[in-house]
């Protein structure tokens, strides 16, 4: 018997079942204390105690009677709403006998039908690529009809934290195609498909948007009120999480420390995620006599003021160094969205990275997140994504407040750069846009800096703007400052090592406003240095000089006469005026008699040589009022001269009534000297044309006959030339000789053909060779000027009138003498 009774006690214990040694991680999910992270459906069994009851089983009820469609479960962040979804009220509708099929659906940065197909395609096993859609229909209502086919039952969709979905899609237009899915799910008369959403309180308003939508209006039941805790609740819960994980508990000290320290001070309410992270607190402790919720070990422990911000400095210090502190927090931040104190949603290691560049290096977030969802930390939470990398969220959006006054120095720069944001943008807004109002270098860098951490709100395309064009301007000063340090260099080095810039400096040493050397040289080195300036085109400049440093009369005198010769030189009749009329006004300024004779003798030959009959005239006009004021008589013989030049024998004459007799002679015999020349050119000393020239016309050019006299020496002294000339001294044509014409005086010569119009201003003159090379061979200033269609009258040009042509080509050849050809 005894044999018999020991070979079926080793049967048994062969065939006895074997228990499997308990999980280590599921223990740790599925413990009463869960710190920030929400219960699970694991933890049904446990939740159950922790002062739900009422509201699950009011939700279930609701949920599962024949008129409920649409509901909301809302309540303050931190009070446990997806905790109430996953381990209250999901488990009831997972059960086999239940007449429902739950499926949760966590809301997040994902496109909300992407996330319920997801969903729906891991709770109730069905291939991804089996949840297709058809052209006919909305994709949700498809969803949803294979959704309840895969279940075989009604199914209840449980979206949570739905929030996320107004915090990413901000635009009315970005949540239309979802608003339109649930508008074609509420249309059909009996959908198979019930709804029930959770949300903050503070964001409830937005359900507005789905009730005018879906023309319904909620009822009384179908808003179940997440509340907080009341203190002897939280004791009840409190008790609860001491039993399960063996803590010492004084029932009352916790009610004192709940109604006293826990409690808030507006609603004397506690909030569960305040409970949660208490006991989380406690339970950490290493010391025996501090893991215990008595007076003893809380007193400490250190109160409970603070109980977020002292349990988020807690979690930090286990970091080591300063940096890997400040790497947690930016990636607590970064998780955060800081403008609404919202989450920002799932957030891979990869978007982390791009988000925090500048601020973080990818090695840094790396590090940072494999701290932050250590078991023993839990601040943020892996979501895992199908086919698709890992994604972190905050732990629970209780923890924000906390974490802003938490993140220190970092958040105050923060504050700050949001600050000038907001400020800036309503000033620029006001002021019509003005760009008085864009930041400057400084402000900008502080807000680069800020940039993970701005808050953006309604304005942000204004800001957005305002930033760019700051940045423009930025931009652009920093290429203006660049481009004038560019300049300053290139001018210093055109300065010190081109001869221009060094010429720049002779110039600058000549008339240095502090001092410079023409205060102690005399009269004559001013001159001379004036009349450089003049020849260097700084013509206003060399007046001014005279002015500045030349004293004596006749120093004075002398440097208008010599200030002619440079000006004559000038094309631009116009300046050229403009500059005698100056002259003129300076001259009559002499106080020497004599001297301000010569300055006007000058002025008024100079008047003489300019190739404008009408300005010559005028100024000549001008000259002779100024002499006559001036009782210059010897100016008067001069003007007359000029006058007589021009044809004009009546002004002549007239400028001869002041002359004195000594000068009025030599005048006089002048004038009849250039009466009879212009009457018989023959008797011009120099090359001449003796009659008008003629012109005819073939194929739309002319071609002029002239005839040509001139005194000849053989190949010493002979016309050699004759041309046209524009009326801006443009060399038109010259018909050239190489040999003498001793015999043949007067001589004819015809040109070649010229493009010319009929009614353009022409000159025509001859040229004289002479062995004396300083003369220009145009000593005769006879010339016939005038149109092809009016005729040519003959005119004395002014003594230098294109002298240079002279040098022009086309040149003859060497002269032959006649005898030999």
């Amino acid at each position: 018997m005894g044999l018999i009774i020991l070979v079926a006690l080793g049967f048994a214990l062969k065939t006895l079942p074997r228990t499997q040694p308990p999980n280590l991680e599921d223990l740790a999910e599925r413990k009463a204390i869960k710190g920030l992270r929400p219960f699970s459906q694991d933890d049904a069994e446990i939740f159950a105690r922790l002062q739900r009851e009422r509201l699950l089983q009011t939700c279930v009820e609701v949920i599962t009677s024949s008129d409920f469609r649409f509901g909301i479960l809302v309540g303050e962040s931190g009070c446990g709403k997806t905790s109430v979804l996953q381990a209250g009220i999901l488990p009831q509708f997972l059960r086999p006998e239940c007449e429902f099929c739950g499926v949760y659906v966590r809301f997040s940065d994902q496109e909300p039908l992407a996330a319920i197909r997801q969903a729906l395609a891991e709770q109730l096993e069905i291939p991804m690529e089996w949840l297709t859609t058809k052209p006919d229909a909305h994709p949700f209502l498809v969803l949803l009809t294979q959704a309840v086919a895969a279940a075989d039952k009604p199914v209840v969709l449980f979206l949570d934290q739905f929030e996320q979905w107004y915090v990413h899609a901000k635009q009315p237009e970005d949540r239309q195609p979802f608003l339109q899915g649930l508008m074609a799910w509420y249309k059909q008369p009996t959908p198979p498909v019930k709804i029930l959403v959770s949300i903050r309180s503070d964001l409830f308003f937005h359900i507005v948007e789905i009730q005018k939508a879906l023309h319904f209006d909620l009822g009384p039941q179908d808003v179940f009120q997440l509340a907080k805790f009341t203190p002897a609740e939280a004791t009840q819960v409190l008790a609860v999480i001491a039993q399960t994980e063996n803590l010492w508990f004084e029932e009352s000290f916790v009610m004192e420390l709940a109604e006293q320290e826990l409690a808030g001070r507006e609603d004397g309410l506690i909030s569960p995620v305040d409970v949660q992270i208490l006991a989380w607190m406690i339970e950490r402790q290493n010391a025996s006599e501090l893991r215990a919720f008595n007076r003893q070990a809380f007193q400490k422990f250190g109160g409970v003021e603070g109980l977020l911000m002292r349990f988020l400095d807690k979690a930090l210090m286990a970091r080591v160094s300063e940096g890997q502190r400040q790497a947690a927090l930016k990636v607590l931040l970064a998780l955060t969205d800081l403008e609404r104190q919202v989450r920002a949603g799932v957030l891979t290691v990869s978007e982390l990275q791009q988000k925090l560049t500048g601020s973080l290096s990818s090695q840094e977030v790396r590090e940072a997140v494999r701290w932050l969802e250590r078991g023993d930390v839990r601040l943020i939470t892996p979501i895992n994504r199908q086919q698709q990398e890992v994604g972190y969220e905050l732990a629970h959006e209780r923890l924000i407040p906390s974490l802003l006054k938490q993140a220190g120095r970092e958040l105050s720069a923060a504050d700050q750069a949001n600050q000038l944001l907001d400020r800036r943008v309503n000033e620029w807004l006001g002021n019509k846009r003005s760009g008085h109002y864009l930041f400057g270098p400084r402000e900008l860098w502080s807000i680069k800096q800020q940039k993970p951490y701005l808050t953006w709100g309604p304005k942000r395309p204004q800001k957005e703007k305002l930033l760019a064009l700051s940045w423009r301007r930025v931009q652009g000063f920093t290429g203006a400052l660049m481009a004038v340090c560019l300049g300053i260099s290139v001018f210093l080095g055109w300065l010190w090592y081109i001869p221009a810039g060094q010429m720049q400096q002779v110039r600058w040493a000549l008339v240095n406003p502090m001092g410079g050397p023409l205060d102690r040289v005399s009269d004559e080195d001013a001159v001379s240095a004036a009349i450089a300036f003049a020849k260097d085109g700084k013509k206003q400049k060399a007046m001014d000089m005279v002015t500045q440093y030349v004293d004596l009369p006749g120093s004075q005198a002398q440097f208008f006469s010599q200030f002619t010769s440079v000006l004559i030189h000038e094309t631009d009749h116009q300046s050229i005026k403009k500059d005698l009329n100056l002259m003129q006004v300076r001259a009559e300024k002499i106080d020497d008699p004599y001297s301000k004779s010569i300055a006007l003798i000058a002025i008024a030959a100079a008047y003489g040589q300019i190739n404008d009959p009408k300005l010559a005239q005028e100024g000549l006009k001008k000259i002779l009022k100024a002499a006559e004021a001036a009782n210059a008589e010897r100016v008067m013989e001069a003007i007359s001269v000029k006058y007589a030049y021009l044809n004009d024998w009546g002004q002549s004459l007239k400028a001869l009534r002041y002359c004195p007799e000594s000068w009025k002679v030599k005048a006089q015999i002048k004038l009849l000297t250039l009466w009879a020349e212009q009457k018989k050119p023959r008797l011009i000393n120099g090359a001449v044309i003796v009659e008008q020239p003629e012109a005819s016309e073939e194929r739309g050019k002319y071609t002029f006959k002239a005839n040509l006299y001139g005194p000849t020496e053989g190949c010493n002294q002979y016309v050699d030339w004759w041309e046209i000339l524009s009326e801006d001294q443009e060399l038109l044509d010259r018909p050239h000789f190489d040999i003498s014409h001793d015999d043949q005086q007067p001589f004819s010569s015809t040109s070649k053909p010229i493009q010319a119009s009929d009614n353009q201003t022409l000159l025509i003159r001859a040229h004289l060779h002479l062995e004396d090379k300083d003369k220009s061979g145009y000593e005769a200033r006879q010339a016939w000027k005038g149109t092809i269609k009016d005729g040519f009258e003959m005119i004395r040009l002014p003594e230098k009138y294109a002298t240079d042509l002279a040098k022009a080509d086309p040149q003859p050849k060497p002269c032959q003498d006649k005898s030999l050809t």
